[in-house]
């Protein structure tokens, strides 16, 4: 009998051993098989997933979940600047309209005001030409 209890602790162990690298790991395993039967832990431990397996799918929906955050903020960041820019360059072509039409204003200006010193020219020669007469 106590050959018997050997034998199945040896074989728990073993399914335990099998089950090391698996979710529930070498004591979960060990303690299932103890509790039910080492055929059962057999039958878990070749139905559970590796642990290597399910950290590297974890990290791997880490990696792509920063990595869409990433995307999306830089892509935010993007059409921000984008739309600033386009207003930046909005406002620059409505201030060269601007200073355009300012600039005719001040040639129109310019031009009265020569056309006007000529005017008040001729008017003091006239003033003049009364007095040298004299």
């Amino acid at each position: 009998m106590a050959i018997l209890f050997i034998l199945y602790f040896l074989v728990c162990l073993g399914v335990g051993y099998l089950g090391a690298d698996r979710k529930m790991g070498f004591w979960g395993y060990l303690f299932f098989s103890l509790a039910f039967s080492p055929v059962v832990g057999l039958l878990l431990v070749l139905a559970s997933d590796n642990k290597r397996e399910v950290m590297k799918d974890k990290q791997l929906e880490e990696i792509q979940s920063s990595s869409e955050k990433v995307e999306k903020l830089i892509g935010a960041q993007s059409q921000f600047y984008s739309e600033k820019i386009e207003k930046l360059i909005e406002s620059n072509y409505e201030l060269r309209e601007e200073v355009n039409k300012l600039i005719g204003v001040n040639t129109r200006l310019q031009e009265e005001l020569d056309t006007a010193r000529s005017a008040a020219g001729a008017k003091a020669e006239k003033v003049e030409s009364p007095i040298e007469s004299k």
